[in-house]
């Protein structure tokens, strides 16, 4: 199956409202113009989203349990950090042990 973009390209979208007046109005939009609206539109409004939350205190609100989250996970690496460190030093000390 062949896709034609030139048929896509010339493709019309026509919006007809529905209201009980005796004249109706058409829109007609033209399918790449529309497909460039919503892309820009998308873009505009991701751009928007990732500015509110990188500036306003909102990411805060928003992100408070990854935070949390984060925070736990901090306090268990450290933790194993140490009892790590810990178990090495022992390790290390029954080596001397068994070589003497």
């Amino acid at each position: 199956m062949k896709i034609n973009f030139k048929n896509i390209k010339e493709a019309v979208v026509l919006v007809i409202p529905q209201f009980s007046d005796t004249e109706t109005l058409r829109y007609e939009f033209r399918f790449t113009k529309m497909l460039f609206w919503v892309f820009l539109y998308t873009i505009i409004t991701a751009l928007f989203t990732i500015i509110l939350l990188s500036i306003t205190p909102l990411k805060n609100i928003i992100f408070h349990f990854e935070n949390e989250e984060l925070k736990q996970q901090v306090e268990k690496q450290l933790s194993l950090k140490i009892k790590f460190a810990f178990l090495l030093k022992r390790l290390n000390q029954s080596l001397q042990l068994i070589k003497s």
